[in-house]
């Protein structure tokens, strides 16, 4: 079997399958245990697409979900995280069309329980970002008051 890249796989067939590795998008995506199929970019990303980017810094690929569009980039942050980033069109390889958790396979555009999870997300951040409030007032403390960072 000839191996080829993420990129390469899009370019030719429109769409590939991989495993995720890494918890950033728990409870939707499971470490080494899910699977997802990517596809092509054909239309304008909206809020809540779930899509593979590859990091300038360091090439590592990413997949995480898009938070906010601005005018000339996106911030994309994975369900498991609080930390958004900026991510710049270029920068995205393919959009997350489905996902397979073991056996059973839930397309994005019609799976009624994805979309139900969809709906709970920002209240799902906003649960996250007020967990991890305490740390980050007592980490400042710690540091003096200086807020700059």
């Amino acid at each position: 079997m000839k191996r080829t890249t993420i990129e390469q796989e899009l370019k030719d067939t429109g769409r590939c399958l991989i495993q995720t590795v890494g918890v950033s998008m728990e409870p939707l995506l499971h470490n080494r245990y899910s699977s997802v199929v990517l596809e092509e970019i054909k239309q304008p990303l909206k809020l809540y697409d779930v899509v593979l980017f590859q990091r300038p810094s360091d090439g590592d690929y990413v997949l995480h979900r898009i938070v906010k569009i601005r005018e000339h980039d996106y911030l994309i942050c994975g369900d498991n995280c609080i930390q958004k980033e900026p991510v710049l069109p270029e920068q995205i390889i393919g959009i997350m069309t489905g996902y397979f958790n073991g056996d059973d396979f839930a397309d994005c555009a019609a799976d009624v329980k994805y979309k139900r999870y969809v709906r709970s997300l920002p209240c799902r951040y906003l649960y996250r970002w007020c967990r991890a409030f305490p740390g980050r007032v007592v980490r400042r403390l710690k540091r003096g008051f200086s807020w700059k960072e």
